[in-house]
């Protein structure tokens, strides 16, 4: 484990006897992701924004199922800072370096262009 993350994690199992890492607010699953890499789209697919929620501020969209069981992606996260996003591992260790209350610039797609949003992280629960 790098000594930058046992630095950041120690404190907080001392204080709170559980470390709280930083999110978005974000539901996602990497079954789905695997499904949709097979239909091209890269990333991290946003399945759920939580109300009151980083990801929320920020204005990231959430996929959305039809009635007829047909995905409709929203988001997808491919980058955070300058670290690439390709799968739900990627996310958690980059959100690692980070702690709560910290600004990072997420690179995302969007109805296929590639766009950023300025988000500030939420502390874990």
């Amino acid at each position: 484990m790098p000594v930058d993350s046992v630095n950041r994690v120690v404190p907080q199992l001392i204080a709170r006897g559980r470390y709280a890492p930083p999110t978005l607010g974000i539901r996602i699953d990497p079954r789905v992701d695997a499904i949709a890499r097979r239909q091209g789209i890269g990333g991290v697919l946003v399945l759920g924004v939580l109300p009151g929620s980083a990801a929320e501020r920020a204005g990231l969209r959430a996929a959305q199922v039809t009635p007829e069981g047909r995905l409709i992606p929203g988001d997808a996260i491919i980058g955070l800072g300058t670290t690439e996003i390709g799968t739900a591992e990627d996310l958690r260790a980059a959100l690692d370096g980070h702690q709560a209350g910290d600004t990072v610039t997420l690179e995302i797609l969007r109805d296929g262009d590639s766009v950023t949003v300025d988000i500030t992280l939420d502390p874990g629960t």
